[in-house]
Formats: C-alpha cells, structure tokens, sequence
C-alpha cells in the first residue's frame, strides 16, 4: 500500500464541492485523515478566497496511477475546466503534495494554500535544506499571509 497526502482547494461553491470532491475520493482511495478546513486569499488572481483542506490516503496506485485513475477523474467529475490562467477560479483542484513521504510539490514550502492544511497533517516534514519544520514554517505564513482555519466547517 502507498501513502499520500492530497490537497484539495475549490472557490467555486467551495463548500459544496469539497463535500463532494471527499465522498468521490473515499469510493476510490481509503481516506485515514482530514486536516482542519483553511481559508485562503485567491493568488495569482483575482478571485473569491479557497477552502483548503490535506488529506492523508492509502492506496494501492503508485504515483502516476494515483493522478490518472483517481485525482483526474475526481476533477473532471466535478466540473474543472482548465484554461491558460492557471489561477483561475476552480470547483476543484486537487493535487498530489506528499506520495510514500517523498514531496511531490517542492514548492508546498512557499504557498500558505498548501503549508497550511498539509502541517496540520504533517507538522514534523523537513525542509529538505534548511531542515525547518513544516509547522514553524507554516506559523511564519500565517503571519504573513490572508489565511485562517475555518472552524464553523467541518467535513468528514
């Protein structure tokens, strides 16, 4: 079985879509944790804010398996269009951060959206250089950031 940590963000009918984007995965991978729910400023453009939630999943695809077979349908199921702004309002996003504790999104150090939900998870991940904790560095973003926990929704 392999590990992975999910994201999931949406800020068309966030709400509604993230429900629906747990229940798909859940009939595709075993779902073993949810971090809290965050709201997030839109980056990049203009926008309303996301929901943003971590997810830890076990499953039986590798990598690849994992995007093809379950993250791709799971978008497509809810409605995503891709267009060239790749910052445009979504109903679903959902991205592959950690996969058997290998970071699949090296950037996930510098993006509140992603630091976030994913050291609720994962507080003790290391950097890979500066061997700062994910939970100290996601203490300095909120500092700098438009992010809060939403703790009027909870999704199970």
């Amino acid at each position: 079985m392999n590990t992975a940590y999910l994201l999931i963000g949406s800020n068309i009918d966030p709400v509604e879509n993230t429900c629906r984007a747990i229940t798909l995965l859940r009939s595709l991978v075993e779902i073993n944790a949810l971090s809290r729910p965050w709201e997030t400023a839109s980056i990049g453009s203009p926008g309303p804010n996301y929901i943003n939630l971590a997810l830890k999943v076990t499953t039986e695809f590798d990598r690849t398996g994992l995007k093809e077979k379950v993250v791709q349908p799971v978008e497509h199921a809810l409605g995503r269009m891709r267009s060239e702004d790749k910052n445009a309002p979504r109903t679903i996003d959902i991205d592959i951060l950690v996969f058997n504790g290998e970071i699949a999104e090296p950037k996930l150090w510098e993006r509140p959206y992603e630091a976030l939900p994913l050291a609720d998870l994962l507080p003790d991940l290391l950097h890979p250089i500066s061997n700062v904790k994910l939970h100290e560095i996601s203490q300095h973003l909120t500092q700098s950031y438009q992010a809060f926990v939403r703790t009027d929704l909870h999704f199970a």
